[in-house]
């Protein structure tokens, strides 16, 4: 059992390091943007002053370092971004109808899954292609920040759980804006 919990976990840290490499938006006006190039686009975070690469692969070797950002940097993320919401748009569409087709509504999400498991397929491969190319130092490395990332998370998620918001109110200032009126019939 402890095996497949391992297992489990490995997975999800193998599945979570690209979306935690993506390059993020430029910040808002005010906010400071992190070193590194890419015209201000990697932001720092608040708190520790390390952007996100410096979090997952600051202990790596240089070496171990570039073959990482490599390997969770999409190739093409705009033809993925394009394909997930044509995807969504498609199940959008099917619910948009004055009757529901519940037929092409389950196509349309399965499209959609099939798209998501497709993109996440392609990011594991290149993340388990990349751990081979890793020297048994580098993998510790980037085992023990996964770990550190990951009881962050949870320590985080719990305080939100227990009414406990971080220092800038809410979830650390990334409240949502209300939902928009219902349409009316």
């Amino acid at each position: 059992m402890k095996s497949l919990k391992l297992a489990v976990l490995a997975l999800a840290v193998a599945g979570t390091a690209p979306l935690l490499a993506q390059t993020p938006p430029p910040p808002p006006a005010g906010m400071m943007a992190g070193p590194g190039g890419g015209g201000g686009h990697r932001m720092m975070m608040m708190r520790g002053g390390m952007d996100r690469d410096d979090m997952m692969f600051g202990s790596m070797s240089p070496a171990g370092q570039q073959i990482m950002r490599d390997a969770t940097r999409p190739t093409d993320p705009k033809a993925d971004h394009e394909a997930m919401k044509a995807a969504r748009d498609k199940v959008l569409t099917v619910l948009d109808a004055d009757k529901l087709d519940t037929n092409a509504l389950k196509r349309a999400m399965d499209d959609e899954r099939n798209t998501g498991e497709a993109m996440h397929a392609k990011r594991q491969a290149a993340m388990a292609a990349a751990f081979a190319k890793l020297t048994v130092a580098d993998r510790k490395s980037f085992v023990a920040n996964a770990r550190v990332m990951r009881d962050r998370m949870e320590a985080h998620m719990q305080k939100m759980r227990d009414g406990k918001p971080g220092p800038m109110g809410g979830m650390d200032g990334m409240d949502m804006p209300p939902p928009p009126p219902a349409p009316k019939p």
